[in-house]
């Protein structure tokens, strides 16, 4: 869901349709990650990262493209002693890594430079 709203609005924007033709071909996300890593100390740092794969797939599911990443990184920091708002603020960097993602995703569709898989 992080990922499918602002991904269905850059896709529209492009021109595609979404969630429309049954026989176009489709975006397919073969690979979403998302990874979070504790660094200590008196300042905690947490860092977030976001990874996901996708390739183009015909009606038959049969795949178009090579599969192709896009990657999100982000982190912060908080004091131990006074966290409070820890999770609301990791929770607006994952929406923020999502809508990065979105935008990387159609920015290489819209550069239509992907490579035809092999068959």
């Amino acid at each position: 869901k992080l990922l499918q709203e602002p991904l269905s609005v850059y896709l529209e924007s492009l021109g595609a349709s979404v969630d429309k033709d049954k026989t176009a071909p489709v975006l397919k996300i073969t690979d979403y990650q998302q990874t979070r890593q504790l660094l200590s100390g008196r300042l905690t740092e947490v860092q977030l990262t976001l990874a996901i794969t996708y390739h183009i797939e015909n009606s038959l599911g049969e795949p178009l493209t090579t599969d192709y990443s896009v990657y999100s990184r982000r982190s912060y920091q908080y004091d131990i002693a006074t966290v409070n708002t820890e999770n609301q603020e990791e929770a607006h960097l994952i929406e923020q890594m999502n809508l990065d993602a979105a935008q990387q995703i159609a920015r290489q569709l819209r550069a239509g430079r992907m490579q035809y898989a092999s068959r």
